[in-house]
Parts: structure tokens; sequence; C-alpha cells
């Protein structure tokens, strides 16, 4: 089962097949549900995401309010992206970033056993297709729950950038608490070593 399915009701068919068929087999293999934390995102939170670790924290959260946003703690100042706004994947709707839930419906952060088998599950269907990228398969930053639309740069180019007016409150971003940590999404990559080295061929 997908969690939070409607933030996918408006990013791009490929990316929502990829996700559906990651899903149904995390259900069938390991009995879990997956959630959908982001799918289409404003230029506005594209802008207060790209200032955190750049700007003062003051700074960041006026982006952030301005946005719709939480404000955040100066621990969690961060760079969290290395996209500006405009630029991201998730501005065109061609996004998404996905979670795997335990049997209590909370997001598996450390379990790295667990982990590697879902990620292998993403391994797999990410290869059945030329049309998707996966944030693990990034040189620079790795970002386990990114899936995005491989040709998504054509579409920017074309300038389909959402604006705030275009994402309904229902499609903003689910703001869990770790959801776009820098910190935890490197001890989650550094968790799948042993997985990347075992499939990734």
């Amino acid at each position: 089962m997908i969690v939070n399915k409607h933030l996918l009701d408006k990013v791009r068919v490929e990316v929502q097949e990829v996700v559906k068929a990651i899903a149904d087999r995390t259900e069938k293999e390991l009995g879990l549900n997956i959630k959908v934390t982001e799918g289409c995102r404003t230029y506005e939170v594209q802008e207060a995401y790209y200032a955190q670790g750049r700007k003062p924290l003051e700074e960041v959260n006026k982006l952030r309010k301005k946005a719709g946003l939480p404000p955040i703690e100066a621990k969690k100042n961060l760079i969290i992206t290395y996209a500006p706004a405009g630029h991201s994947a998730h501005n065109v709707c061609a996004a998404a970033d996905i979670y795997l839930l335990d049997k209590n419906n909370k997001l598996v952060l450390e379990d790295y056993t667990l982990l590697k088998k879902f990620y292998a599950i993403v391994r797999k269907e990410v290869d059945k297709r030329n049309d998707i990228t996966w944030g693990m398969d990034f040189t620079e930053f790795k970002d386990p729950p990114h899936l995005e639309y491989k040709h998504y740069r054509t579409l920017i180019n074309k300038n389909t950038t959402v604006s705030t007016n275009q994402i309904s409150s229902q499609n903003k971003p689910n703001n869990t608490p770790n959801s776009k940590n820098n910190i935890l999404l490197f001890l989650m990559a550094l968790g799948a070593i042993t997985f990347a080295v075992m499939y990734k061929m």
C-alpha cells in the first residue's frame, strides 16, 4: 500500500508507475507499506530548501514561512539539496520521495538490514525501466528516497515549473521530522553499501 498516495496525483505517470511497482513488490516480499513524503514541489519550497545550510537561520525560516513550511532549528540548517529553485525535478512534478514503513507505520530509518532488502526492491524496479533515475545513483549527493523522471530537464527548459497556486494544500510536502535530513540520508546510504556492491552491476 502507498501511504499519502494523493501526493502522486500530479506527478508524471512514469514516476507513479515505478512507485506503484515498488509498493506492490514491497508489500508482497516484505509485508510492509511505503510512504510518499513529497511529489510536486513549488518554486517557493525549493527556494527555502536550497537556502538551508547556505543562509542564516532567520532568513531560512522567513523563506520557509513564505512557502508554508514550519520553522527549523539551528541544528537542522544543513544543505539538503543542490538544486536551486526551478531546477529540481520536483518543481516540474517529475519526482517523488518515498520511505519504507515498519509494521507500526513508522519510517524505517536505521534498520539497515531491512533497508537493504527494500533498496534491493527499488534497484530491481528502477533497472526495469530506462526513464527513471534513483537518488542512490547520484554521484555527489546520495538521496535514497528520491525517484525522478530521467528527462525532467527537458520539462524545466519549457518553463513548466510549479507555482504555489498550482499545488493544493493536499499536495504540499509531508514534512516528517527526518524526511530531508542530509545526515540521515548519508547514514541510510552508508547502510546500503553492502547492497550496492551486491546488486549494482
